[in-house]
C-alpha cells in the first residue's frame, strides 16, 4: 500500500478484529444489565379499609357506621405509619367489588364530548344518562353516560395527631400526559353551560377544580381516573412535596384520616379502601459506574470494528479494481506485440 506503518497497523487490526467484536458483544449487554440493576424502585403502601368507620355526631353514641346512615356522613379512622413513606407519595381509593368492566357500562360514554367537541345531542350510548327531563324541555347531560354519572365522591383529609398538621394534598400532577389523551375542554367554556350536570352529581363539570383551569372540566385528573374503567385503583391526590415538612414524603407517626362518606351505600355497598403509596428510587453508584463504563467501552469497540470492516472492504475493492486494470493492460500489450505471420506461411508444412 506504500505506507509500511499503516500496513502493519492494518494487519494487526484485522487479526484482532474477531476479538474486538467478541468483547463488544460481551460488554454491551453487561453494561445494560448493570445499569438496570443499579436502580431499585421501592414501593411502600399503607392500606386502610374504612368501610365500617363509625359516624361522627355530637348527639350520637357512635354506634352507627356511615354505611348505615344517610349520606353525607363524616367518620374518622386512626392510622399508624410505622415506616416513613419517602419519594413521590400518591393517595388512591379502591372500591373492591365495583364492576366497571361490564360491556354496557364501559360503552356508556360519548368520546366526542370528552374530546371537547360541542355536540348538542350526546351519543345514544349514554342512555339512560343522556338527558335531564324537565316539565318544559329536555337538557343534554355533560358528561353523559353511566360511567360519569357513577363517579365516586368520598373525600379524605389526613392529619398528624401529634403536630396537628394536615397533610397537603395536590389534586393535579397525578397522571401522565399519556393518561390524559382523549380528554379536552371545549375552546369556549360557555359551551359547558348549555348542558346539565349528571343526574347524581352535586356540582357541574366546570366546577370540579375552580382554582386551576388546567385541572377543571374534562381535564380534571380525578375525573379522568374514574373514567379509566380498567383501573382498579383510582388516583385521588399526591402529597405536595413543595411544603417543607413533606419534601421527603410522609413521615412515620400517628395520623387521623377524616373521611367525607358521601357516596351512598345504596349505589355501592362493598368495601372501600384508602391507600397511601410511596414510590422512591435507590441508585447504587458502584453498579451504575460499572454499567456506564462497560457500555461505553463496548460501543467504542463496536465502532472501531465497524470502521475497520468498512476500510477492509474498500481496500479489497480497490485491489480488485487495480488487478482488473493490470490484466486489461497486459492483455492489450500481448495482443499489440504479437508477431505478424503472413497468411502464406500459415499453410506451409
Amino acid at each position: 500500500m506504500g505506507n509500511k506503518k499503516f500496513d502493519l497497523l492494518y494487519s494487526c487490526l484485522l487479526k484482532t478484529l474477531p476479538f474486538i467484536v467478541f468483547t463488544a458483544i460481551i460488554l454491551i449487554p453487561i453494561g445494560i444489565t448493570f445499569l438496570c440493576i443499579s436502580h431499585k424502585v421501592n414501593i411502600k403502601e399503607q392500606i386502610v379499609d374504612y368501610t365500617d368507620c363509625k359516624a361522627f355526631e355530637f348527639d350520637s353514641d357512635g354506634s352507627l357506621t356511615c354505611a348505615e346512615k344517610n349520606v353525607p356522613c363524616v367518620c374518622f379512622h386512626n392510622i399508624n405509619i410505622t415506616d416513613s413513606l419517602e419519594g413521590d407519595v400518591t393517595v388512591y381509593y379502591e372500591l373492591e367489588s365495583f364492576d366497571q368492566l361490564r360491556s354496557d357500562y364501559v360503552n356508556s360514554r360519548d368520546d366526542n364530548q370528552l374530546m371537547g367537541v360541542a355536540v348538542p345531542i350526546p351519543s345514544e350510548n349514554c342512555e339512560p344518562y343522556r338527558f335531564v327531563h324537565t316539565t318544559k324541555e329536555k337538557i343534554s347531560i355533560s358528561p353523559c353516560g353511566a360511567i360519569a354519572d357513577a363517579m365516586f365522591n368520598d373525600t379524605y383529609e389526613l392529619r398528624n395527631t401529634y403536630s396537628n398538621i394536615i397533610t397537603p394534598f395536590r389534586k393535579f400532577g397525578i397522571l401522565t400526559e399519556d393518561d390524559k389523551v382523549g380528554y379536552h375542554n371545549p375552546e369556549n367554556w360557555e359551551d359547558f353551560k348549555n348542558f346539565s350536570k349528571p343526574i347524581n352529581w352535586d356540582k357541574n363539570i366546570w366546577e370540579l377544580d375552580t382554582s386551576n383551569s388546567e385541572n377543571n372540566g374534562f381535564q380534571n385528573e380525578r375525573f379522568i381516573g374514574w373514567m379509566k374503567t380498567e383501573w382498579k385503583r383510582k388516583p385521588y391526590a399526591r402529597i405536595d412535596k413543595a411544603q417543607t415538612q413533606f419534601e421527603n414524603g410522609l413521615q412515620a407517626g400517628e395520623y387521623e384520616l377524616r373521611v367525607g362518606y358521601n357516596y351512598p351505600s345504596s349505589r355501592y355497598s362493598g368495601r372501600r379502601k384508602f391507600i397511601i403509596s410511596a414510590n422512591s428510587t435507590t441508585t447504587y453508584t458502584s453498579l451504575n459506574a460499572i454499567g456506564i463504563i462497560s457500555l461505553v467501552i463496548g460501543l467504542i469497540l463496536l465502532v472501531i470494528a465497524s470502521v475497520a470492516f468498512i476500510i477492509h472492504k474498500r481496500i479489497k475493492g480497490n485491489e480488485a479494481d487495480n488487478n482488473g486494470d493490470v490484466d486489461a493492460v497486459n492483455e492489450n500489450l500481448t495482443s499489440n506485440h504479437q508477431p505478424h505471420i503472413p497468411e502464406d506461411n500459415l499453410y506451409r508444412p
